[in-house]
C-alpha cells in the first residue's frame, strides 16, 4: 500500500540582471612622472604566462614574492592593468546573465574586457592574496559633465584604512576610438576624499567618506552647506554591512540609494534592479521553505503508510513498545516540522496563496489521522498480551476499518 502524495511545486520564473556595468575610458592622455613602483612592477612581469590563466596562480605568484600589504596591491593593479586591455569592439555586447567568475574567466581567456571585467579580476586576485577588497559600481564625471553609462572599480582596505583603485582608468585611454595601454598611477591607491571628484558610487557607503556627497552635490562639484552631515564611523558602518545576510544586504542598499535620490537614468537603473534582486531572494526563499515542508510533508506521509501497514498486520514481526510508539511519533514530528515551516511564510502572495492553502489542509488531514493512530498506540501499550490482540482490525491508510 503506498499513500505518498506528492505536492507538485509551480516553477518560479527569476527576472534578468537589469543592469550592464561599463563605462568607456577617459578620451585623452597624460604625462606621468618616474615610477616609484618599478621595483614591484618589474618582479610582475617576470610571472610566467603558465601563471595568467588563474586568479588563485596570480595571487600566489604575488603572495609569495611580496610579504607586505603596500607590494601585494601595487602587484594586483599593475597586473591587471598591464594584462588586461579594453574591449573597445564589444562594448556593449554585455551578457546580462553572466556571473562574476563567468567575467573572470573571459578576461583571463581573452585578456580583453570592459570595466566590469577589469574590477572583478582585480578584487578576485585581490581577495585571493589575503587582502580586503570589493567591487564598487556607480557612475563617473569628466570635463565637469557626468558619464551617461555606469563604471566600476574597486576599492580596498590597507592597515584599516580604504582607498579607491581604478584598474580600467589605470590602463591606459581611448585616442581616435582605439585603446592606447599606458598605466595611469593617478588611479592606484587614491584617497576617497579625491576619488569621489570623479567617481561617485550608487551605495554612498562605498565613498569611504564619514559625511558622503549627494548625487547633486557630485554633479555641481561643490558640498551642499545645508546638507545633513552623518558622520559615520565607517569602518563600523561597513563591518555592521558584511555582517548582513544577503537580504539585508540588498535591502539596505536600495535605502540609502533612495535616501539620497533617483536623481538619474543610472541610479534609477541601479535601483531598480536591487529591487528585483530583492524579490527574486524572497521568491527563492518562498520556494525554498515551500520544497522544505512538502517534503516533510511527504516523509510523514511515507512514515504513516509504514505504521499503518505493520498495524495491519497486527504489529507482526513482533517490535519493542518502545519501537511501535516511534513509528508514529516519528511521522508526527516530521509533519510538525512541515506545519512550522509553512506557519513562518509569512505573508504570501496570491499567486502562492492557493498552493500554500492546500497544502496546509493537507497537513491537516494528515495529522488528525495521526493523532488518531497516536491515541491507537497508546491504548494498546496500556493492555497486556490478550487485550492488545483484541483491538486489531485492518484499516486504510486514511483510517478507514476494513472489514
Amino acid at each position: 500500500m503506498d499513500g505518498t502524495r506528492l505536492i507538485p511545486l509551480q516553477p518560479y520564473k527569476f527576472m534578468k540582471n537589469l543592469l550592464i556595468l561599463f563605462v568607456v575610458l577617459p578620451l585623452f592622455s597624460w604625462s606621468q612622472t618616474s615610477n616609484p613602483f618599478a621595483a614591484v612592477d618589474a618582479v610582475v612581469d617576470k610571472m610566467p604566462d603558465s601563471l595568467c590563466n588563474s586568479t588563485e596562480k596570480i595571487a600566489t605568484y604575488i603572495r609569495q614574492q611580496f610579504p607586505r600589504e603596500e607590494d601585494k596591491i601595487r602587484a594586483v593593479f599593475y597586473w591587471t592593468a598591464s594584462h588586461i586591455r579594453y574591449d573597445i569592439d564589444n562594448m556593449f555586447a554585455i551578457n546580462f546573465n553572466e556571473k562574476s567568475q563567468d567575467k573572470i574567466d573571459k578576461a583571463l581567456k581573452t585578456k580583453l574586457g570592459v570595466c566590469i571585467h577589469y574590477a572583478e579580476v582585480f578584487n578576485d586576485i585581490a581577495v585571493k592574496s589575503k587582502l580586503t577588497s570589493r567591487v564598487i559600481t556607480g557612475y563617473t564625471k569628466q570635463n565637469g559633465k557626468t558619464d551617461f553609462i555606469p563604471h566600476a572599480w574597486c576599492g580596498v582596505k590597507l592597515n584599516s584604512t580604504w582607498y579607491v583603485f581604478d584598474p580600467t582608468w589605470g590602463a591606459g585611454y581611448v585616442s581616435n576610438e582605439k585603446f592606447v595601454k599606458k598605466i595611469n598611477n593617478a588611479y592606484y591607491k587614491v584617497d576617497p576624499e579625491k576619488m569621489i571628484a570623479t567617481h561617485m558610487p550608487f551605495d554612498y557607503l562605498w565613498q569611504f567618506k564619514s559625511n558622503p556627497i549627494t548625487p547633486d552635490e557630485f554633479l555641481k562639484g561643490k558640498p551642499n552647506p545645508t546638507a545633513t552631515n552623518m558622520n559615520l564611523d565607517i569602518n563600523a558602518a561597513i563591518e555592521t554591512f558584511e555582517q548582513q545576510d544577503e537580504l539585508q544586504q540588498l535591502e539596505s542598499t536600495a535605502a540609502r540609494v533612495e535616501q539620497q535620490g533617483v536623481k538619474n537614468a543610472m541610479i534609477f537603473d541601479f535601483l531598480s534592479n536591487r529591487k528585483v534582486e530583492i524579490e527574486n531572494y524572497k521568491r527563492r526563499q518562498l520556494a525554498g521553505s515551500l520544497n522544505e515542508g512538502v517534503a516533510k510533508y511527504n516523509e510523514a506521509t511515507k512514515l504513516y503508510n509504514l505504521f499503518i501497514g505493520y498495524r495491519n498486520e497486527q504489529f507482526k514481526p513482533t517490535k519493542p513498545d518502545n519501537e511501535i510508539k516511534q513509528m508514529i511519533d516519528e511521522p508526527k514530528q516530521k509533519l510538525l516540522t512541515a506545519q512550522n515551516t509553512f506557519n513562518r511564510l509569512g505573508n504570501v502572495d496570491a499567486e502562492d496563496k492557493a498552493q500554500v492553502v492546500s497544502i496546509q489542509q493537507s497537513i491537516e488531514e494528515l495529522m488528525k489521522l495521526i493523532l488518531e493512530q497516536e491515541e491507537f498506540v497508546k491504548t494498546y501499550l496500556s493492555k497486556n498480551k490478550a487485550g492488545r490482540k483484541s483491538m486489531f482490525y485492518k484499516v486504510t491508510m486514511w483510517g478507514i476499518p476494513i472489514n
